[in-house]
């Protein structure tokens, strides 16, 4: 017997599993995590932050690719009125990719 885990436990500052795991660009767990039934993909941190942001965060196109293809919500804003976009807009070259310009042809 297993015991029940919440998938969607947070700290204290509103951070997930699939928060920290997108923020280190750990693609093999975030595909893991994204798995579990009941998994939050667009929860949010007290600043408003979303896995996905995290994601842009980490400058890890494959991760980024992995949330966008799963359906996580590109659209949200965080506390400071910022988009993933505006995280993304940092990797200017990532394996020869734009993130930004990634993520914007992901969601046109």
């Amino acid at each position: 017997n297993q015991p029940d885990l919440d998938v969607n436990k947070r700290d204290s500052a509103g951070r997930s599993a699939l928060h920290h795991a997108c923020r280190a660009g750990n693609l093999e767990m975030v595909r893991n995590i994204i798995k579990l039934p009941g998994v939050d993909l667009n929860s949010r941190t007290r600043g408003g932050e979303t896995p996905l942001m995290h994601a842009a965060q980490s400058g890890n196109i494959y991760v980024v690719g992995e949330c966008l293809n799963s359906r996580f919500n590109p659209f949200f804003k965080n506390s400071l009125g910022q988009t993933v976009l505006d995280f993304a807009s940092k990797f200017k070259n990532v394996y020869g990719q734009n993130l930004k310009q990634t993520i914007e042809q992901a969601i046109a």
